[in-house]
Formats: C-alpha cells, sequence, structure tokens
C-alpha cells in the first residue's frame, strides 16, 4: 500500500490538508483505503511533509501550520481504527518548528526529525521525541550555529545501525548554494542523559560547483555509503545525484565525494528534489523526481544507473 500526504483538501476544515492511504486493485487501479483530515486546530494542518511508518502499522508526520493556533505546526500520530484513524498530537510548536522535512523512526519507536530555522542559534536543530509513561519527550540533538561550519538545516535525516544520525544543511554564500552532510555521533550510553547535545562532524562540505549544491533528503546503500540529491550546480547548474563513500583510514573525516549523475535540463530534468531510493538494497538503479523542466516544463520521475 502506498501512504501519503495531500497538502490541500480533506473534511475537516477548509484545505487544511489528508493524510491518506491506497491499495491496489486488479487492472491496475488503486482505492483510498484509509484517509485523515486535518482539522487545523491541535493536530495542525497544511502537512508538506510525507510519512512514517513504524512496526505495528501507525503513521507518523508533521503538519506546517496551526491554522488558528502558534502557526508553527505538530507533529502527529496516527493509529490504526476500524476504517480509519485515530489522530494524536506528538507535540504541538510555539515556535520554531516548520516542519517541511520527512520524520524518522528508530527500532525503538522513537521520532527524528528537523527544524528549518530557530534553536539556539536561529540555524534550526536536530529533535528526537521518545514515548514514555507522561507522553512523548523531546530532545535537542544539536543546534546548528555552535561553531559548525554547516549552515541552516535543510531536509530530513537518517539513522545508520549504530544510531548516529546524518544530514544536510544549506549556506547562501551570497552568489550561489552550497551546502554540506552532517553526522551527529550518539553518545555512549551511560553519556545519553548528560548529554543532550550530540557532537557534529561535517563529512562533505559542497562548493556549489561541479560537485553540486543545496543537498536534500540521503540515503544508504548496504556497504554504508550515502547518495543524495543536490538540486543545483553540476556543470550545467541543473543539479546532481552523487555519493559518498566513508575513508579507509579511520583518522580521517572527510568522506570522498563522487558524481554519480549530471542533469542538464531540457527533457532530462533540473533541479533534483528530496527522497531518492533504491527499488532494492542491491539494486543499481536509483529513482527520484525532479522539480522543474522535463518535456512539460513542470519536472520529471527519472531513473539513474550508478
Amino acid at each position: 500500500n502506498l501512504y501519503g500526504t495531500a497538502v490541500g483538501g480533506g473534511e475537516g476544515c477548509s484545505n487544511c490538508g489528508t493524510v491518506f492511504e491506497l491499495s491496489p486493485q486488479e487492472g491496475g487501479t488503486w482505492s483510498i483505503t484509509k484517509t485523515y483530515s486535518f482539522t487545523g486546530e491541535v493536530d495542525g494542518s497544511d502537512p508538506q511533509a510525507g510519512v512514517a511508518l513504524d512496526a505495528a502499522g501507525n503513521v507518523y508526520g508533521a503538519t506546517d501550520t496551526s491554522y488558528e493556533g502558534s502557526g508553527y505546526g505538530s507533529i502527529y500520530e496516527l493509529t490504526p481504527s476500524g476504517n480509519g484513524w485515530q489522530e494524536t498530537t506528538v507535540y504541538r510548536a510555539n515556535s520554531d518548528l516548520v516542519s517541511l522535512n520527512n520524520l524518522t523512526l528508530d527500532r525503538k519507536g522513537n521520532v527524528y526529525g528537523t527544524t528549518i530555522y530557530g534553536g539556539t542559534n536561529g540555524m534550526g536543530y536536530v529533535f528526537k521525541f521518545h514515548p514514555g509513561k507522561g507522553g512523548w519527550k523531546e530532545t535537542v540533538l544539536h543546534n546548528f550555529g555552535d561553531g559548525d561550519p554547516g549552515g541552516n538545516i535543510h531536509g530530513s535525516v537518517v539513522l545508520d545501525k549504530a544510531g548516529n544520525v546524518y544530514g544536510t544543511t544549506a549556506p547562501y554564500n551570497g552568489t550561489q548554494w552550497t551546502g554540506a552532510v552532517f553526522e551527529l555521533t550518539r553518545p555512549s550510553q551511560g553519556k545519553l542523559p548528560t548529554q543532550p547535545n550530540w557532537p557534529v562532524t561535517i563529512l562533505y562540505q559542497f562548493t556549489g560547483g561541479a560537485d553540486g549544491g543545496l543537498p536534500y533528503d540521503l540515503t544508504f546503500d548496504r556497504k554504508g555509503d550515502i547518495y543524495g540529491p543536490a538540486a543545483t550546480g553540476g556543470p550545467s547548474g541543473n543539479g546532481t545525484i552523487y555519493e559518498l563513500t566513508p575513508p579507509a583510514n579511520n583518522r580521517q573525516t572527510l568522506w570522498t565525494e563522487s558524481t554519480v549523475y549530471n542533469f542538464i535540463g531540457g527533457n532530462n530534468g533540473c533541479g533534483p528534489g528530496p527522497g531518492i531510493i533504491f527499488d532494492k538494497p542491491e539494486s543499481m538503479r536509483i529513482y527520484g523526481a525532479a522539480a522543474s523542466c522535463g518535456a512539460n516544463g513542470n519536472g520529471v520521475i527519472f531513473g539513474v544507473k550508478r
């Protein structure tokens, strides 16, 4: 089944948006199995981010705004209930939370995400919500701008098997978008309660030139290499798909960047957006979407062989 969001429509209020589930039918058609309509109250509205599912089939996501409240959105959980979902608001923001990015779950049911701005330095932060007896509790894992050169948060985060967190930033240097890929190192178990601010390491700093700029959401392959789209840069300035390979020498921190594909515009597409995937972990083909260009000027769905 396919799960997604619509930023408008719904029955909760005027164009507050929905979450939907689609199931495949015989003959190649799809039918709507479940929907949830946002009310614009505590649950928020305008769900521009996608959704994440846990092992029990619960659905998690974020709204961008609150229709009649704070204006900063919320994080929600949808639990299957009959033919629909029961909504629980995990968090309702009063400031900082601009949730245009997908959330990420770990195996324990903790929810990870990012803010575009806000935090101690106004450059965004990475957060974690974990469930407990008294409800959900937030921990800020890292405030950007504390001496790290990455820039404002840009995109969602992913986790490796050890629980370390990876993501992207995207500063503008006055002439072009650059950006960086970062890692937040999970503290040892004994330090977790006393070290909420996880140390950051910049794995690669983009130049905005041939290597690309404005990097988006990351994807790991089975070997532990990182792949992602860069919306700008490349030889023609239309963006790239890149691969980052970890150093063989553990004393080094910077990863090696190589370009998998350069977008050339026109029917080829330009400006690859967030969220590339492999059809299988061992696949040699990467799929994604470019935001513009294409035959009709409205973007393309692409497949790239690495």
